[in-house]
């Protein structure tokens, strides 16, 4: 096949060595603690804001309240209080990093995926495949993926406009 490419079977590439020393840092603070995410009206308005948020993306019923909900939510809490504590600033300056690429790639490529559950998956597996530095951690991968989602870092907020109005020549 003279002169031409094939196309690249991965939607995107990405740096993952940020968000796994994240993830690593995260476990080793959670350290199993139970303690349940659903422990506030602001976490209960977050479901809330999610039924949108998922029609937009493209995230099913079934992977939000089995996956999401049921797997991922019960550790929220403690990753919030994490990256929010004054001592893991360079902790949560490698997740705004990680989370910031990751929004930019994975808007570029969305259409390479039927849905947002595609992606998440796509992104676990990436990571996964590569990173013997979470063995014993790999279940933190989608946990932190899904906090990002939730906490909208990744994924779209809202529908685009494709339409400009006159005020927006500035």
């Amino acid at each position: 096949m003279n002169g031409s490419r094939q196309k690249d079977p991965i939607p995107f590439r990405f740096e993952p060595d940020d968000l796994i020393e994240v993830i690593g840092a995260v476990h080793d603070y959670a350290d199993g603690s139970t303690t349940s995410a659903f422990n506030s009206a602001r976490d209960f308005e977050k479901v809330k804001l999610r039924e949108e948020k998922n029609k937009i993306n493209g995230v099913s019923d079934d992977y939000y309240n089995q996956i999401i909900v049921s797997n991922s939510f019960p550790h929220f809490a403690r990753i919030d209080h994490f990256l929010k504590n004054p001592r893991n600033t360079q902790v949560a300056a490698l997740y705004h990093d990680s989370a910031d690429e990751l929004k930019q790639k994975i808007l570029a490529a969305r259409s390479e995926f039927t849905t947002f559950d595609n992606v998440f998956a796509f992104l676990i597996e990436e990571i996964q495949k590569k990173r013997t530095a979470l063995k014993g951690k790999r279940r933190m991968i989608s946990v932190m993926l899904h906090y990002m989602y939730a906490n909208c870092d990744i994924g779209s907020k809202k529908l685009p406009t494709t339409v400009l109005t006159d005020n927006a020549h500035a």
